[in-house]
């Protein structure tokens, strides 16, 4: 029995050795068998390609030389520099935020979002605002003002509309009379959604109180989510203060009339984007306004929209408040399921301060407990004292009998006014606002906690640590790749010449057309460039300057095109199917096809030379850093990793 005992102790002890052992030593530095491991197996376990799998020995070595240039990198100084540690800073506070928080997202919660995610909801309101810090007696006052109006509403007196418009405090009600349209889930203050969502449609709420004052919600729609569209659109924008001019109206009107004519008749709907949309956002990305849903807040387009049944059809022309549309529908997708939404709405769920503010209160309370805190409350009070007789400023620095009192103790460590001023980043100024201090007082205790909670992570999160590292790393790794490698390939001009010269025939053309590929936007400009071509002129500048003496007649293209790299060159010169939107009566191209097999100029493979290069100058490079630093491999323990 001691025998067996004697050897789970020996085998347990045997696996910690393991464990701890170093595995590799680059440099001065040292890396456990553990470490790794771990890294092995998260750089291997997540590969879409299962061939691009590597053995322990196989990675060991690519571990390596990515250690190599962490090293050098460090040894440059690259670490110190201030736009370095300012980025790492920055990534390590943004990171630390799902750290620092303990918010408690239950199943419910998430299911009830998701269905106010997928379940659009339509309402009006009738806000009377009131400010939040409101005396009991306004508060009531105004609480009894939206029970009467809501009784006028349930007893017929009045349509909602008719309530709006004469007591909502809401600046848009003249325009649309309380109706808020469509929206869903976080679309909303949280009260107001809650209370939206809990109201029949039909129905008209109790009063609603947010940080606006009371509302008054009337639900007159819910449908279960058609999903979402991708659009573009060409639009005629109305000019402000001229949407009553009936002229600019019926010309707007003719306009969007004439490029809807054009379109039918096939012609290409990114050169009308371009040539007429008023839309400066989406004209210069083909008019592309991304996805919408029915939330959208203009309703004649959100209809319009959605009543394009094919995917590249369009809509006549559609008026809304902001001009004339035409729309073109470029996908659709449906409402994606609970368990695809999931993890994303828990996070929103997380970070939206208005639901998480509970829970939020209670995570402060655990730091409390965990942290052994103590407020100070009459040190606390004499600060307070101490502020107000000051006046309206505060001079700095402060007397040393107030910055040396302690407002709380952590962990037996005392937190004084002179880390509640660096906290706010107020402590460099020679004067405060006596209320900028009074404000922000209050709110210290949970800062303070969060601070240091936030200055523990590393030591109490190994995954938070090894994380914030991995980044680190990766930062130094891109810059030195950067300066060693990367730009010296593109700026070293004479050795990149030199590695053309000496494989200038490793990338050549396939069979391809070399010329110009024309687009000419009417008869008249057609028939002069034919001409003009039929003389030996063949410059394009030369083209366009005869072309488009009074504006764009003509588009020319020169270039050089393989099978597949444009459909209208495939269509004209290789015989392949006609494109959509492919005028044949003014697109022509002019040239020769050239047989496969001649060598590509420097410039025309500029990228291929280049990525070459670059990895000729690091082979060189990885060779002298391998010389540079001492490099020892454990390969006993190497071998005891097993491959994945």
């Amino acid at each position: 029995m001691k025998k067996i005992v004697l050897f789970f102790v020996l085998f347990i002890i045997s696996g910690y050795l393991f464990a701890q052992k170093t595995i590799v030593t680059i440099g001065n530095t040292n890396i456990s068998t553990e470490q790794y491991e771990q890294i092995y197996i998260k750089n291997n376990s997540q590969l879409f390609d299962e061939s691009q799998k590597k053995t322990p020995e196989e990675y060991m070595e690519l571990f390596i030389d990515y250690k190599l240039k962490v090293l050098e990198a460090e040894k440059l100084g690259m670490d110190t520099l201030s736009e370095f540690t300012d980025e790492l800073k920055g990534y390590r506070d943004e990171l630390a935020k799902q750290y620092l928080t303990d918010i408690t997202i239950t199943d419910e919660m998430i299911e009830e979002v998701y269905f106010r995610t997928i379940n659009e909801i339509k309402a009006s309101h009738i806000l009377l605002s009131l400010p939040q810090d409101a005396s009991p007696v306004d508060t009531l006052k105004s609480y009894n003002k939206a029970i009467d109006i809501r009784n006028k509403f349930v007893n017929g007196e009045n349509t909602f509309e008719e309530l709006a418009l004469e007591h909502s405090d809401d600046p848009s009600v003249q325009r649309n009379q309380g109706d808020l349209g469509y929206f869903k889930a976080f679309n909303m203050i949280v009260d107001f959604e809650n209370a939206a969502y809990n109201t029949p449609v039909g129905e008209v709420s109790m009063p609603v109180r947010t940080e606006f004052g009371y509302h008054l919600i009337h639900v007159t729609d819910i449908y279960e989510s058609e999903g979402e569209v991708h659009i573009a659109h060409i639009m005629k924008m109305f000019n402000a203060g001229n949407t009553s001019n009936q002229n600019h109206l019926e010309l707007l009107k003719a306009e969007i009339d004439s490029i809807y004519d054009e379109l039918k008749r096939g012609a290409e709907w990114n050169e009308l984007v371009i040539k007429h949309s008023d839309d400066a956002n989406s004209a210069n990305r083909n008019g592309d306004m991304n996805w919408i849903s029915k939330t959208f807040t203009v309703p004649e387009f959100v209809e319009a929209a959605f009543s394009i049944e094919n995917i590249g059809d369009i809509s006549e022309p559609v008026r809304t408040t902001f001009g004339w549309h035409i729309i073109k529908l470029l996908d659709t997708r449906q409402p994606r399921t609970f368990e695809e939404m999931k993890e994303e709405l828990t996070l929103r769920l997380k970070r939206d301060p208005q639901r998480s503010y509970h829970s939020k209160q209670k995570f402060i309370n655990n730091l409390k407990s965990k942290h052994q805190f103590t407020a100070h409350q009459e040190n606390i009070e004499t600060l307070k004292d101490f502020f107000k007789k000051q006046g309206k400023l505060v001079k700095l620095p402060l007397p040393e009998n107030i910055s040396d009192l302690s407002l709380y103790s952590i962990n037996k460590q005392n937190f004084t006014i002179t880390h509640f001023l660096e906290a706010y980043n107020l402590h460099r100024q020679s004067s405060i606002q006596t209320d900028n201090i009074l404000t922000n007082f209050e709110d210290f205790e949970d800062e303070v906690l969060i601070l240091y909670q936030d200055s523990m992570l590393e030591k109490e999160n190994p995954e938070f640590a090894q994380t914030i590292q991995e980044y680190r790393d990766g930062m130094l790794l891109f810059s030195i790749m950067q300066k060693k490698v990367w730009d010296k390939a593109v700026t070293d001009s004479v050795g990149l010449q030199n590695h053309y010269e000496s494989n200038k025939n490793k990338y050549t053309w396939a069979e391809h057309f070399d010329g110009l590929l024309i687009h000419a936007l009417n008869d008249e400009a057609f028939a002069q460039c034919k001409n003009l071509l039929e003389q030996g002129v063949v410059n394009p500048d030369t083209l366009l300057t005869k072309i488009n003496t009074d504006k764009t007649n003509i588009r020319i293209r020169k270039g050089k095109w393989e099978k597949g790299d444009n459909e209208k060159v495939d269509h004209l010169v290789f015989n392949e199917a006609k494109p959509s939107h492919f005028n044949a009566q003014h697109e022509f191209v002019h040239g020769n096809v050239v047989k496969a097999g001649t060598p590509k100029t420097l410039d025309e493979a500029r990228g291929f030379y280049i990525s070459d290069y670059q990895k000729i100058l690091e082979d060189e490079w990885m060779e002298s850093l391998r010389n540079k630093y001492k490099i020892k491999v454990n390969n006993r323990q190497l071998r005891r990793i097993q491959s994945l």
